[in-house]
């Protein structure tokens, strides 16, 4: 039994998001320096009425239409910016909102958008405007990528990449190479899909942008992986996850953990294609990512059907056939529906096989998906065989083997060699039976097939001890940062500790002098206070006793004189007592003062 694991290529935009890049090109095509401050729906709307011209009023409405989330809000600002751009002068402007309304136009009329597109590209190319050509022609490329007119989208392409890679202009060349790689990758022209990633890659790792160089990486393990080339699949796969891990770039994590998935997958390693699969699949649910969502869960099926778990096998595909993921990637339901189709066959329900299968290759057919289309061939051919119609089951094995084969998909040609070999037994043409058997041994050379999972697991090894050895090295440098950084912190700490030991010290030393300075001076205060009490004691006795001595005199001069008939004597006595009385009563309170300074009392 048989069933495809999806591998996921980053490039099947959904038509918002292809929009949103279109719109990005061709905005740095088209941004005037006029607009450079306006940057919300209010002012750019306050532009429009204040614009004094008709180039700026054509240029605020293509802004308007890519401020504007709702898709006839969108059209109709483009309308009215198509409408007044065609009659501009200006080529550049008159062509940029016949671009901007066939971009506008896809969602309601694609020929309609198409056709604008392409007189976008003819107006800009006879004017001689190559720069915006080259934007138009990626376009209109990446516009019939969508609608899975793969030949013309091919054409536009090639063009955008010969332009751009003349013009030296990296963005465009390395995404139209990138979208080449994609769309041969999907016919199945391998070697034609790798010469195109690998010009991508180089474009991109020129402009030094390290998450496109990623998602190439996983384009080319891809490549790599459906030539049943595992170890050189992984090694691409392990550097673009390291790149996305680095870059931030979750989503680019999830589906790359879904391929290294695949690739452990088919080495028949359980354990570790489960660990990225729930991974991825627990990521994908936390950031909301359908698409990748149903991817993991379509591929986790295969995981439990080859542990002979076939009821919740069939749980998963319906649960990943019920995500609705018709506007995002519409050529995602053919590979459950295969897988649905197939298990259904396994278990003898035919009509139900039958029916899932027959939808799963109208889907695959639309998308020209070579590894689905070649898949579901082999289960109609298996089925028929059950049925007894052997012209129609041969003509379906042989289809699926001549698209295997010219695809060089490993796994699917080798799927239907063993098909035809048990084909050709049932309706006992042996020699037939022996000649695919033949072919499917050589194919399956045990010796090279073991060599190449060896190696893929020699390869996976390598990478795990060298992640170990890495988040050995981050825990080691981390302890020598956090040891370091105690060392610092206590080296700091001491500084600090001397630093307060030496202010300490040199506070305790400027204490000491104070208090040496303060005891000098308080004694030298004491002396000069002895040393006043001395002579206030001094004075106030020597000038006590001349004064007594005065004191004593008076009444013998005052008999003595009263003898004299003048008549102001007496109040010159009088005048002389007064004073002498004063006199003493000022000595006697200095005396006093120092008895009481000298803590003595005078009785």
């Amino acid at each position: 039994m048989n069933c495809i694991k999806r591998l996921y290529l980053e490039t099947c935009l959904t038509v918002m998001e292809r929009k949103f890049y279109l719109n990005s090109i061709l905005f740095l095509c088209c941004v005037i320096s006029s607009l450079a401050q306006v940057n919300s729906l209010d002012s750019l709307q306050q532009a429009l009425k204040e614009a004094n011209s008709d180039t700026l009023k054509s240029s605020i409405l293509i802004e308007l239409a890519k401020t504007v989330t709702d898709e006839s809000e969108q059209f109709s600002y483009a309308a009215e910016a198509y409408a007044i751009g065609k009659n501009l002068s200006s080529p550049k402007h008159k062509y940029r909102s016949a671009l901007a309304l066939g971009i506008y136009y896809y969602p309601f009329d694609v020929d309609s958008s198409i056709l604008l597109i392409q007189n976008a590209i003819k107006g800009y190319s006879e004017s001689g405007l190559t720069r915006y050509e080259i934007n138009g022609n990626y376009i209109l490329g990446a516009t019939f990528e969508l609608e899975s007119e793969l030949d013309s989208a091919i054409k536009y392409l090639e063009i955008t990449y010969a332009l751009g890679k003349d013009l030296d202009v990296y963005t465009e060349y390395a995404n139209a190479a990138y979208e080449l790689a994609n769309i041969h990758n999907i016919r199945g022209n391998n070697v034609e899909a790798l010469k195109w990633a690998q010009l991508a890659k180089n474009a991109f790792e020129k402009e030094g942008l390290r998450k496109e160089v990623g998602q190439t990486l996983n384009q080319i393990g891809i490549i790599y992986d459906q030539k049943g080339l595992y170890s050189e699949a992984l090694d691409n796969y392990l550097n673009a996850r390291e790149i996305a891990i680095q870059s931030d770039d979750v989503e680019g994590e999830i589906f790359i953990n879904n391929n290294i998935g695949v690739i452990y997958d088919n080495m028949n390693n359980t354990e570790m294609a489960l660990s990225y699969y729930n991974d991825g699949l627990e990521k994908a649910r936390i950031h909301d990512s359908k698409d990748n969502e149903a991817t993991l869960l379509n591929n986790l099926s295969y995981v439990h059907l080859s542990q002979g778990d076939t009821l919740k096998a069939k749980q998963l595909l319906w649960n990943a056939l019920a995500i609705d993921l018709s506007d995002i990637y519409p050529c995602f339901e053919s590979y459950p529906l295969e897988g649905l189709g197939d298990l259904y066959l396994n278990d003898e329900v035919l009509d139900s096989a039958e029916y899932y299968l027959s939808r799963a290759l109208t889907v695959a057919s639309e998308c020209e998906d070579a590894v689905v289309i070649s898949t579901v061939y082999k289960g109609l051919g298996q089925l028929n065989a059950k049925l007894g119609k052997r012209q129609v089951a041969e003509s379906a094995l042989m289809k699926s083997l001549g698209m295997a084969k010219q695809s060089q998909l490993q796994t699917e040609t080798k799927n239907t060699l063993q098909a035809l070999y048990e084909f050709h037994i049932q309706f006992g043409n042996s020699g037939a039976a022996l000649q695919y058997m033949q072919e499917y041994i050589i194919l399956t050379d045990s010796i090279s097939e073991q060599n190449n999972i060896e190696k893929a697991s020699q390869l996976a090894s390598e990478y795990e001890f060298r992640k170990q050895v890495a988040i050995m090295d981050q825990e080691r440098l981390a302890s020598e940062k956090k040891f370091t950084e105690e060392i610092q912190a206590k080296t700091y700490q001491n500084r600090l500790t001397l630093l307060a030991l030496f202010l300490f010290l040199l506070l305790a030393g400027s204490l000491a002098r104070s208090y040496y300075l303060i005891q000098k001076r308080n004694k030298k205060l004491r002396w000069l206070n002895d040393e006043k009490n001395k002579l206030m004691g001094i004075v106030a006795h020597d000038l006590r006793n001349p004064l007594n001595m005065i004191l004593g005199l008076m009444p013998l001069l005052e008999s003595d004189l009263k003898n004299v008939m003048d008549k102001n004597i007496d109040k010159y006595l009088e005048l002389l007592n007064a004073s002498t009385d004063r006199m003493r009563d000022m000595i006697d309170r200095v005396l006093d003062i120092s008895a009481i300074e000298n803590m003595k009392v005078n009785l």
